[in-house]
C-alpha cells in the first residue's frame, strides 16, 4: 500500500502552501501528522475525514480536512485553515493533493535507481547499516570504488530533472518509464564522470528526485595542502556546473559542497555537509549557485535538519581564527553591538576610524566574512550566539 512518508508530505505541504498561502497539515491514514508542523500529533478530525471519506471542518482548530486517495484508497488527509478559503477551493485542494501525491510517488519510487553500485553508495552515505568499515572498503574495491582515497561529497540538484522526464514520457508504460529513466540518469552520471580523469575515487550516482551525488577524490598526483582543500573542491564544483549547464540550458542547477574529513565516517559527514550547504544556501541566497558548507557557515542554525552539536562545530570552524585573536574578537563584538556604526564603534574602542576599518579588513581576510556586509555580519553574530548557547 502506498504510504505518505515525511519526504512526500514535505513536498506536498510546500506546494499547497505556495498556492493557498495558508498553513497546511498532512496526516497519514491513521490521522497522525507526518508533515513538519505538529509532526506526530494525532488529529481526530483528520482521522474522521479519512474514515467518512468526506470533507470535515473542525470548528475548534479552524482547520478543514479532506481525504487523500491513491489507487482508490484513502492514504491520509490534507488540512488547511478554513478562514478565507471557499468551498470550491477546498474541493480543488483535494484534487490537487492527489495529483501531487501521484507525481511525488512516481518520482520517489518508480525512478529509484537500484543497481548494486548505487545502492552501496546510498547505504554508505545515508544509513548506519554498514558497521564494519574494513568490510565496506573491501566491498567497495569489488565495485571499483576507492574508499581509501581523500574524498569529499558534492551534491548536485538539477531542478525538474525527474519531472521533465515524466512529462515527456506520459505515453510509456510504468515499466518502460523506469527502464528509460535509469538509462537517462546513467547518461548524466557518465557525462559528469567524463569531466574528470577516470579515477576509481571519482564516483557519480543519481540518488533521488533531482539530485546526483559525487564522491570527488583529490587524484593520485594532486599535491594539495590542507588549507587548500576547500578551494579545490569548490573549483571542482564549478567545473561540474559548467559541464551540466551545456546539457541543461533551461534547468536551474544548484550545488552543495561538503568538507573533506578522513575515513568512511568522514564521507557520511561530508554528505551531510553538502546537503546542508545546499538546503541553507537556497533558503538564504536562492537557487542556481554553488554553496560550500563554510560559505553557509553559521546560517546552518536556520536548518531543522542538523543537530545542535553540528551547528556548534560549524560555528567553531568558521570563527576559530577570530577567537584566537582577542583584540580582533573584541573589535568585531563592539562593532556589531554598535549596529555596524563605524563612528560609534571607534569611539567605544578608542580607535581612529581608519584603524577600525583596517582591523575589520583583517577580520575579512582571516575568516572570509566581512563584518561590514550585513549578511556576513549576521553570520558572525549567529556564530557568537551559538558559542554562547553551547
Amino acid at each position: 500500500m502506498m504510504r505518505l512518508d515525511q519526504d512526500i508530505s514535505a513536498d506536498l505541504q510546500e506546494k499547497i502552501k505556495l498556492v493557498l498561502g495558508k498553513s497546511v497539515y498532512i496526516s497519514n491514514e491513521s490521522g497522525f501528522i507526518v508533515s513538519e508542523d505538529n509532526k506526530g500529533e494525532f488529529f481526530p478530525s483528520a482521522f474522521r475525514s479519512i474514515k467518512e471519506g468526506s470533507s470535515y471542518s473542525d470548528e475548534l482548530s479552524g482547520v478543514t480536512w479532506n481525504p487523500i486517495y491513491y489507487d482508490e484508497k484513502a492514504i491520509g488527509a490534507v488540512g488547511v485553515e478554513t478562514k478565507g478559503v471557499s468551498k470550491e477551493s477546498m474541493s480543488l485542494l483535494q484534487g490537487m493533493a492527489e495529483v501531487l501525491v501521484y507525481q511525488e510517488y512516481i518520482v520517489k519510487n518508480l525512478f529509484s535507481v537500484t543497481n548494486i553500485r548505487t545502492s552501496f553508495v546510498k547505504e554508505l552515505l545515508t544509513t548506519e547499516n554498514i558497521k564494519n568499515i574494513d568490510e565496506a572498503i573491501a566491498q567497495a574495491d569489488v565495485l571499483k570504488i576507492n574508499l581509501r582515497a581523500k574524498q569529499a561529497v558534492i551534491v548536485v540538484m538539477i531542478e525538474d530533472f525527474a519531472n521533465n522526464f515524466l512529462k515527456r514520457s506520459q505515453k510509456l508504460t510504468e515499466e518502460s518509464k523506469k527502464l528509460e529513466f535509469i538509462d537517462y540518469a546513467q547518461q548524466i552520471e557518465l557525462l559528469i564522470k567524463k569531466g574528470f580523469s577516470d579515477y576509481d575515487q571519482n564516483v557519480v550516482i543519481y540518488i533521488n528526485d533531482d539530485k546526483f551525488v559525487i564522491l570527488k577524490g583529490m587524484g593520485e598526483k594532486e599535491n594539495i595542502l590542507k588549507g587548500d582543500y576547500t578551494k579545490f573542491f569548490k573549483e571542482k564544483a564549478k567545473y561540474i556546473n559548467a559541464i551540466l549547464k551545456k546539457e541543461f540550458k533551461n534547468n536551474t542547477i544548484s550545488i552543495g559542497v561538503g568538507q573533506y574529513y578522513p575515513g568512511v565516517e568522514g564521507l557520511r559527514k561530508s554528505f551531510l555537509d553538502a546537503n546542508l550547504a545546499l538546503e541553507v544556501g537556497i533558503k538564504v541566497w536562492g537557487k542556481g549557485s554553488i554553496y560550500h558548507i563554510l560559505d553557509v557557515g553559521t546560517f546552518a542554525s536556520l536548518s531543522g535538519n542538523v543537530s545542535h552539536s553540528r551547528k556548534m562545530e560549524i560555528a567553531e570552524e568558521v570563527l576559530k581564527p577570530l577567537t584566537n585573536d582577542q583584540d580582533l574578537l573584541k573589535t568585531v563584538q563592539v562593532f556589531l553591538s554598535s549596529g555596524m556604526n563605524l563612528t560609534v564603534a571607534s569611539k567605544e574602542l578608542h580607535l581612529h576610524r581608519n584603524t577600525l576599518i583596517y582591523r575589520l579588513t583583517k577580520v575579512k581576510k582571516l575568516i572570509g566574512l566581512d563584518p561590514k556586509r550585513f549578511q556576513d555580519a549576521l553570520q558572525i553574530k549567529l556564530g557568537f550566539m551559538m558559542r554562547t548557547l553551547g
